[in-house]
């Protein structure tokens, strides 16, 4: 994922994404119009705070009784306590 695309996520202009995140808007630029790379780490470390922003905001949204969790591989597993079927679904 690009840092562009992480930024389209979010609905923010450059400017308020980089003052929220605390990068220079020229560097940003240079990110988005490729003319640099950001180092490997920034897109995943970006990708991750707007994931879990974007979690904060359904929770305190829908006030939903929601835990993120690990399996045994690692992977994250977001479960929700509070889902209710309106009628008879067969699972299997």
């Amino acid at each position: 994922m690009t840092i562009q695309e992480i930024r389209l996520q979010t609905g923010l202009t450059r400017k308020e994404f980089c003052v929220k995140y605390g990068l220079p808007i020229r560097t940003m630029e240079d990110w988005e119009a490729g003319r640099r790379n950001p180092p490997e780490y920034i897109p995943r470390m970006l990708a991750y705070y707007v994931g879990i922003e974007k979690t904060k905001d359904f929770i305190e949204r829908g006030k939903r009784n929601i835990n993120i969790v690990r399996d045994t591989d690692g992977n994250k597993i977001v479960v929700i306590h509070d889902i209710i079927f309106k009628n008879k679904q067969k699972i299997l």
